[in-house]
């Protein structure tokens, strides 16, 4: 922290929308955990306002209050819903079979859908427009809502808001809802079968 305050950290942004070309946005829209510790002045450091990579103990994931007969089912996103992977260098994802048809189910069914990745939030942001385009998910909680723990982020869903005894998770990695072990369900991890019935 003594570095810190000889440090000027600031966002490359499109001041007033002046450059129509520029990729930039014209505030940062993040909360960026410790800039209260940032210099005001001294050398700066210009940064990309990309989503936080790393998880924001401070920040508090509740979600917006629902109505008392409603269960919240809470999905991971990779390995459990998509397989991402990279082809001549270029992103893509492939769809666990029965995803469309599990998610119009549960939606049928009443049930709150919120997707609670570890991943990034554009990264995430950009599956989850593209596989959901009816909007059947209702909330989307990212890496910067988990809790680190070792090498992976656990999913606290003491902090989402929600009564547990109406919430269940549905995740590839058990040590996530390790918080909460009886309101998860293990699914096994998929990447390319294409025969894989665990969602139906």
């Amino acid at each position: 922290s003594k570095m810190l305050q000889y440090m000027c950290f600031k966002p490359l942004l499109n001041i007033d929308g002046a450059d129509p070309d520029c990729p930039w946005p014209r505030e940062d829209p993040y909360n960026r955990y410790g800039a209260d510790q940032f210099a005001h002045d001294g050398s700066l450091i210009w940064f990309e306002p990309l989503p936080p990579m790393l998880p924001n103990l401070e920040e508090n994931p509740k979600l917006p209050p629902v109505g008392p007969d409603v269960y919240t089912l809470v999905l991971d996103l990779d390995e459990t819903l998509v397989h991402y992977y990279e082809l001549d260098g270029m992103g893509n994802y492939d769809i666990r079979p029965g995803m469309h048809e599990f998610l119009e189910r549960m939606n049928q069914l009443g049930y709150e859908i919120v997707i609670f990745t570890a991943a990034t939030q554009d990264y995430a942001d950009w599956v989850i427009d593209q596989i959901d385009p009816g909007r059947l998910i209702h909330h989307r909680l990212y890496r910067q809502h988990a809790l680190p723990w070792g090498p992976i982020f656990v999913k606290d869903m003491s902090k989402i808001g929600r009564d547990l005894d109406r919430c269940l998770i549905i995740d590839n990695v058990q040590e996530n809802f390790m918080l909460q072990p009886h309101n998860g369900i293990f699914i096994v991890t998929w990447y390319d079968d294409p025969h894989d019935t665990a969602l139906f």
